[in-house]
């Protein structure tokens, strides 16, 4: 048995759907299963949701073959594991606290027939990892359109759901946001969020120009010798080095990099939203050109990278304000 057959388990939700029950005999239900982390650090899964005993709780969850592997890993000394709900294990031979809380502890061997383990062997060898993959041959194109447009939808209603929290401090903090979270891509886009909260855009437009980077880098917590420099952000408003994550990214992909692509990238974007009166082709010129500005050689900004930010903060903007005005069509 291996810690990656468990992964698939969760993965492919091969599990019984009522009558789960933790190590303790407390009813748990899995309301959402969370984001696979497959290379960085931290905690096997985010953004799960689940339901144990009544009390909903939404956070990270680690797997480990044996539940005492979480004291061998040294998760007990690692913050990033602070907002572990729920610790699955085939075996549970300790009990876990953090910071004197026992984490509730699910035992799959007791809901999972052991020699299942072959079968899932099967799975991670097959050129078909999902099931079914090989049908969608047979499946009519009209079809397979209809489903990219249901998608599109859903995946905009994600990226959008919770702007309305931000929304009181303005189209500009909104926006803002959703460029951040794309800077900080599926890895970092958590603490990226965060740093959007901390250092907000009200607060970086009464700056003046060149010290917008400097105040989001310094906000950031991130060594990045700044210390002989003047302080913009107090000391207290700073963030910690371990909410950021490197492992299993490219060295430029670090937070260390990205952070400073952000601080400079906010620095001369404007935020006066006149490109909402462009047309589509003009928009997509305006906003390519919103990163042509005099860079610094240690900052590159790929085409591929340019893109991505496009797509994952103006798109899914300008999706939602279509919304809100009725105009989405």
């Amino acid at each position: 048995m291996k810690e990656e057959y468990l992964h698939f388990l969760w993965r492919m939700k091969y599990l019984p759907s009522r009558n789960l029950r933790l190590s303790n005999n407390q009813e748990i239900e899995i309301l959402n299963f969370g984001e696979y982390n497959r290379n960085e650090s931290g905690p096997d899964f985010f953004h799960a949701k689940v339901l144990i005993d009544g009390v909903i709780w939404f956070g990270s969850i680690e797997f480990h073959l044996k539940s005492s592997d979480w004291y061998q890993h040294g998760h007990q000394n690692d913050r990033a594991y602070d907002n572990v709900i729920l610790h699955v294990v085939w075996e549970d031979d300790k009990e876990v606290f953090l910071e004197n809380r026992l984490i509730p502890t699910l035992v799959l061997s007791k809901h999972v027939m052991s020699d299942f383990k072959n079968e899932i062997k099967i799975h991670l060898k097959s050129i078909y990892f999902l099931p079914c993959t090989y049908a969608l041959e047979e499946v009519a194109e009209v079809h397979i359109e209809k489903e990219k447009e249901k998608i599109m939808f859903s995946r905009m209603l994600r990226k959008t759901s919770n702007l309305w929290q931000s929304e009181k401090d303005g189209f500009a903090q909104v926006l803002y946001e959703l460029l951040a979270t794309a800077f900080g891509a599926k890895v970092n886009k958590d603490p990226f969020w965060q740093l959007s909260k901390e250092m907000p855009i009200k607060r970086l437009l009464k700056l003046k120009n060149k010290q917008r980077a400097e105040a989001i880098i310094q906000a950031s917590g991130l060594n990045l010798a700044f210390e002989k420099r003047a302080k913009i952000v107090p000391q207290n408003k700073f963030m910690n080095d371990w909410q950021w994550k490197r492992k299993g990214l490219n060295p430029k992909g670090f937070p260390e990099i990205r952070v400073q692509q952000f601080g400079q990238y906010i620095q001369h974007f404007d935020f006066d939203f006149g490109f909402l009166d462009l047309s589509t082709s003009d928009l997509l010129v305006y906003l390519l050109k919103t990163f042509d500005f005099k860079k610094n050689n240690s900052i590159v900004y790929s085409s591929a990278f340019k893109n991505l930010i496009i797509i994952n903060s103006f798109v899914p903007f300008l999706w939602w304000l279509g919304e809100k005005r009725g105009e989405a069509k």
